[in-house]
């Protein structure tokens, strides 16, 4: 079983190093996270890459990282990262995922929907939609989660043949991974996966934290891949 985590945290990596050295997962995917040099305090013995932009990402992993791009286009706003991992002789593709935040804002909600086009396009070009996981801070909503607006990405994402991870286990029970500030108490960080990797997902959660450390709690998702 491995553990893989998205948290945005929101540009300062100080309070949150000690929550990610001690959840020890297999991967993390971060959001706003601070400088390079900051990132290489709890990266210890493992890989990484650093994406430099205005909202910096990165990615942590105990596995080496057979392909990496940072994807960038004129309709998206955030840089995409693709990472490809080879874990006990399965190749998985991750797209990491920060799309703008639409909120009583047309066109930036027009904005959005065109940046999902692209990159589901670029999953696509890449990967055709196999093998794949989509994950990070899609600022968008759920209607598993009874709610009616902002529905766009995971509708999109749907449509594409993905999969909510959320939905994929027993006794889901709503837990909000935004808890301050635009889209208070609601669950705008997915992880989404092509269908061919359904059955490996064993556990979904997110994590306790509270608005002093992120405005975003982090989601982790566990699969279960056997030789």
């Amino acid at each position: 079983m491995i553990r893989i985590q998205s948290w945005n945290i929101a540009q300062d990596l100080d309070k949150p190093k000690e929550y990610i050295k001690n959840w020890n997962s297999d991967i993390y995917f971060l959001l706003e996270c601070g400088t390079e040099e900051d990132l290489k305090k709890i990266v210890e013995n493992k890989f990484y890459r650093f994406c430099d932009h205005t909202y910096n990402m990165a990615a942590i992993s105990k596995y080496e990282f057979l392909s990496y791009q940072e994807i960038r286009h004129e309709d998206v706003t955030k840089p995409i990262l693709y990472c490809q991992f080879k874990i006990n002789n399965h190749l998985l593709n991750f797209f990491i995922i920060h799309l703008i935040m639409p909120i009583n804002d047309q066109e930036k909600l027009d904005k959005q929907i065109k940046e999902v086009e692209v990159i589901l396009q670029k999953i696509k070009d890449i990967t055709n939609g196999e093998n794949t996981i989509a994950m990070g801070d899609f600022n968008s909503r759920s209607p598993l989660d009874n709610e009616t607006e902002y529905l766009n990405v995971s509708q999109s994402f749907h449509e594409a043949g993905f999969v909510d991870s959320a939905t994929l286990i027993d006794n889901y029970q709503f837990s909000p991974t935004k808890i301050d500030r635009s889209n208070l108490n609601k669950r705008v960080d997915f992880c989404m996966l092509s269908k061919d990797l359904s059955s490996f997902v064993s556990d979904y959660g997110v994590q306790d934290t509270d608005k002093s450390i992120s405005d975003h709690r982090a989601i982790w998702v566990d699969l279960t891949i056997d030789e």
